[in-house]
């Protein structure tokens, strides 16, 4: 499971996008780098963080807790307005089942 601070679709009241294109691009592009760190570091993160939420950002791994909430009010305290820039990740100590 992935959240994120990602926030596409905030608007003014006017129906214009308080997030402009060229932020939306960056932002998108960054959670992409981020999400490809963490599928080439996968398991050697899931030995470390077996069970937990962790948060992305560049080449690392900047917080994590087993308990989302708790993570993401730390997060967005500490990066603020770069919480948007956050993969934030949960890693599962077994395989998730998926029905299709």
């Amino acid at each position: 499971m992935i959240t994120g601070g990602i926030k596409l679709n905030q608007y003014l009241g006017n129906g214009e996008s308080k997030v402009s294109m060229t932020k939306t691009v960056e932002i998108l592009s960054e959670h992409q780098s981020n999400l490809d760190w963490f599928n080439a570091h996968y398991s050697e993160l899931k030995k470390r963080y077996s069970d937990k939420w962790i948060a992305v950002r560049g080449s690392g791994v900047v917080d994590s807790d087993r308990s989302h909430s708790k993570l993401v009010v730390r997060l967005k305290r500490k990066h603020g307005s770069e919480y948007s820039k956050l993969a934030v990740i949960y890693i599962s100590k077994r395989p998730i089942e998926l029905i299709l």
